[in-house]
């Protein structure tokens, strides 16, 4: 049951056949697993996730939308000095087991902040972006339970949040720095930019594109503020932007 404060719909997250949902409670330190059953047109809860109430557990949420069979929930003020922590959670059948926690090396990083796991359940990335520069970490799944860290990823400047906002597909990563510059002209202070890493192999390399507004002309937009990713296509927010309609419109 849902109680005050909990801040539910903290981080929302659903498969593609809309079976399975997951929902973040920041506020109660919970995330919730919901199954969607077509023949009596219900939604039932499946599974509840607690971490420690000040460890803002559901902050971030992912579900691998072809099966919703891995949840994975990023806890950024886990383990005391914002350190943070993210879990991934496996189902085999209507049961949720905790499958790998990936806990931060350091304070401070807040590890956690943001999370996406790849349609296929093969790859999840966990972003850091309070650690200096900011850092994400992409992971493989080996074939079974267990997962090893395939890259560990910064550019930019300290200062940058690089890391704001992870989208990932099994050969493509999208990270945002809301607070990086983006232009030339003196006018696009922190007006935020993102990053697409590509894989190969076992390895992943920084494209030569580089996403940024389209307008170009405030500084504080925070692009990247968000990042919606399928396949190819990205979504990224941009919620003080005010080219279209006025002063913190936001625009995507």
């Amino acid at each position: 049951t849902v109680t005050a404060e909990e801040q539910f719909g903290s981080a929302v997250a659903m498969s593609y056949n809309a079976n399975y949902l997951a929902i973040g409670a920041t506020g109660g330190a919970k995330a919730y697993i919901f199954n969607y059953n077509s023949t009596t047109d219900s939604v039932s809860l499946e599974y509840t996730i607690s971490g420690a109430s000040s460890s803002a557990l559901g902050k971030s949420i992912a579900i691998n939308r072809n099966e919703g069979k891995y949840v994975i929930v990023g806890a950024p003020f886990a383990a005391g000095s914002s350190s943070g922590a993210a879990y991934i959670y496996l189902r085999t059948g209507s049961s949720w087991a905790l499958q790998q926690t990936f806990a931060a090396a350091s304070a401070s990083e807040q590890q956690g902040y943001d999370v996406d796991i790849s349609a296929d359940g093969n790859y999840a990335v966990i972003s850091a972006p309070m650690l200096g520069v900011g850092r994400i970490s992409i992971y493989f799944r080996n074939g079974g339970a267990s997962w090893s860290l395939q890259a560990g990823l910064s550019t930019g400047s300290s200062g940058d949040e690089y890391g704001y906002a992870v989208g990932l597909a099994s050969d493509r990563c999208v990270v945002s720095s809301i607070k990086a510059n983006s232009g030339t002209s003196g006018q696009e202070t922190q007006a935020g930019k993102a990053y697409v890493y590509t894989r190969s192999g076992t390895s992943w390399s920084l494209s030569s594109t580089t996403l940024v507004a389209a307008d170009l002309e405030k500084k504080s937009d925070y692009f990247g503020s968000s990042i919606s990713m399928f396949e190819e296509s990205v979504v990224i927010g941009s919620p003080y932007s005010e080219k279209y309609l006025g002063n913190n419109t936001g625009a995507a």
